[in-house]
């Protein structure tokens, strides 16, 4: 079994929205929605993404960014775009999905999610990061 397919069955197993595994061994769990943890992962604590293996619930092209500026090794993604799927192909990131979609819609579904909304001119994680920084800042509010 590979570290994707055990981090797979772990992630379903602890009911998470991102787990992280490192040398074989569960590092960070989180259940909140939406890309905060990830983002929060990237600013404060980077070294426990490089190098691991990440299963998350929904990544677009935002989360990929991040991820390959991480220097991640792997991810399951339950859904991904297929625009984060070949941003993280074309890095050499191994990826597995349950569901590959075209776009990720906002959770009332009435619009496209705002994160993606923010990344669709982005090209590198260093473009996107402070726009989810004053996203979260007004989301809080």
């Amino acid at each position: 079994m590979t570290d994707l397919q055990k981090l797979k069955k772990m992630f379903y197993f602890h009911d998470a929205s991102l787990l992280i595994m490192k040398n074989n061994n569960i590092i960070y769990k989180s259940t909140n929605k939406g890309i905060t943890s990830l983002y929060q992962l990237y600013i404060n604590d980077i070294d426990k993404l490089d190098g691991s293996y990440i299963a998350d619930k929904i990544i677009g092209k935002a989360g990929a960014l991040i991820l390959v500026s991480a220097k991640i090794l792997g991810i399951y993604a339950h859904i991904i775009t297929y625009e984060a799927y070949n941003i993280l192909l074309y890095n050499n990131v191994k990826v597995t999905y349950g569901t590959k979609v075209p776009c990720i819609i906002n959770r009332d579904g009435s619009d496209l999610c705002p994160i993606e909304k923010l990344a669709t001119e982005c090209n590198a994680t260093a473009e996107i990061i402070p726009m989810i920084k004053e996203f979260l800042k007004i989301s809080e509010k």
